[in-house]
């Protein structure tokens, strides 16, 4: 059996893929305007802008998802990343949050982010994704308790669901030297590091997007061999903040997987920690060691925070 390696030299056509190449063309080239990155709420009224703490957040249209921030108490300038247990939340709720923290981030107001959550059953359409990746109608899935969402992040089609840990870093890549596929190759690290420390071996598959487990290539005819896809990543950058990140299957229901065409790609095997062990796992442990090792690949020190410390006051953000 032929081992999936732990990285890849150059994977630069999947990283494409993840991002969408209106990420790289458009907001990525435009990472380090100046004035772009001015401090906190001194930066904002220098340029005239409103300052970064205004009393609420709202999307302005109809009933959609409303959260709440006052000033927060954490320092703008560390070196740690700050992680923040946010239970379950809808996915529309945390795209508010995610964008919220990327304004303040651009700021200088936080430091660095690392959201971990749960999602409701939904299946989120990235940039790239195309109609045939859902075949049945969206009602049909609507019918099944699964919503369907569009997303700015790159990529295609994925699921998440209860079971599920999402990981949705807030990071400045400015120390990372502004390097798009450098900070995707650290976040592939990120999960095949946790899930090398919790008994899976995984790593990545040149051309191919995403965290698999090791084996054949899919689509070799090898069968159980094959390697199967055990972690997706899809990420927007904005000013030269990122949002969404990495979701990797640990207990959730993969049956949704197989009503779409998992990121664009034909005939892919979705396996899960709970299935590749053989018993249902501790998502909460699991999000730990994901939180050390993002902090530890990321060369941050982690500082575990409320949704509240960082002035996300909605009733459901941070409520299981």
């Amino acid at each position: 059996m032929a081992a999936v390696p732990a990285a890849v030299p150059d994977r630069q056509a999947g990283v494409l893929e993840e991002l969408g190449a209106e990420d790289l063309g458009g907001e990525v080239a435009d990472l380090r305007v100046p004035g772009q990155h001015q401090g906190g709420e001194c930066g904002a009224e220098r340029h005239g802008r409103e300052p970064i703490w205004p009393k609420g957040l709202g999307l302005g249209h109809g009933a959609a998802p409303r959260i709440e921030r006052r000033r927060a108490t954490i320092s703008r300038m560390s070196a740690e990343v700050l992680v923040v247990r946010c239970g379950t939340v809808p996915y529309e709720e945390a795209g508010v949050a995610q964008r919220w923290l990327r304004s303040a981030r651009q700021e200088e107001a936080i430091p660095d982010v690392l959201l971990l959550l749960e999602h409701p059953p939904v299946y989120s359409r990235g940039r790239r994704s195309t109609a045939e990746e859902l075949p049945m109608a969206r009602q049909w899935y609507e019918a099944q308790g699964i919503e369907v969402r569009d997303t700015d992040r790159g990529g295609r089609v994925t699921y998440h669901g209860p079971g599920q840990l999402v990981a949705y870093p807030i990071v400045d890549l400015r120390p990372y030297g502004d390097d798009v596929h450098e900070y995707m190759r650290r976040l592939e690290q990120v999960a095949i590091g946790a899930l090398g420390e919790n008994g899976v071996g995984a790593g990545t598959i040149e051309g191919l997007t995403g965290v698999w487990t090791e084996g054949e290539p899919p689509g070799s005819g090898a069968g159980a061999r094959e390697a199967r896809k055990i972690g997706s990543i899809g990420v927007h950058v904005s000013r030269g903040v990122t949002t969404h990140g990495l979701a990797v299957n640990v207990n959730n229901d993969l049956q949704p997987f197989e009503w779409v065409v998992p990121c664009g790609i034909e005939g892919c095997q979705v396996t899960s920690l709970s299935r590749e062990l053989g018993g249902e796992q501790d998502l909460d442990a699991f999000a730990g060691t994901v939180a050390e090792r993002f902090a530890a690949v990321y060369e941050r020190t982690p500082a575990t925070v409320s949704p509240a410390d960082l002035g996300l006051d909605n009733a459901r953000l941070g409520v299981a």
